[in-house]
């Protein structure tokens, strides 16, 4: 006599589970790292998103400075809103702390492929830092001072 039970060959065996376990194991694994990156991804966009909110938004700034007062009237109202200022001959720079950054800010003329400075014309570059010193965001642009009414008082 034949039992029907013994001929029931539907089911899963213990191996077969298990090996299924491991082949899902790996792929929610391979998932889920996904997600891990591209949160990481997300929150560094985000910051340097923030940064250079905070960096155009000085950029906008230097640029009123710059086109409503003379050059001397500008780099005076800078070295006032700066918590440091160095020049060197032509070059100033100036370090301001602002919404948990740090902004370096250079200006200094601009070079002809001669090396001589072209009137009225500055370069202007804002490096922005954040907390742990590295830095975020550069800009860079020209201004004209003769639209602020020339370059000198």
């Amino acid at each position: 006599m034949e039992y029907k039970w013994i001929k029931n060959e539907k089911g899963l065996t213990l191996v077969e589970l298990l090996a299924s376990i491991v082949i899902l194991s790996i792929i929610v694994a391979a998932f889920l790292t996904f997600f891990i990156n591209s949160a990481r991804t997300t929150n560094v966009a985000e910051e340097v998103v923030d940064a250079t909110y905070v960096t155009q938004q000085q950029m906008e700034s230097i640029y009123h400075l710059a086109t409503t007062n003379s050059f001397n009237q500008f780099i005076d109202a800078m070295k006032d809103q700066a918590d440091h200022s160095q020049t060197n001959s032509s070059t100033h720079r100036f370090t301001i702390s602002s919404n948990s950054y740090r902004l370096e800010v250079t200006v200094e003329p601009v070079k002809d492929n001669d090396n001589n400075s072209i009137p009225d014309l500055i370069r202007l570059l804002i490096k922005t830092y954040d907390k742990e010193n590295r830095q975020k965001v550069q800009m860079e642009t020209r201004l004209l001072t003769s639209e602020a009414g020339g370059a000198d008082d």
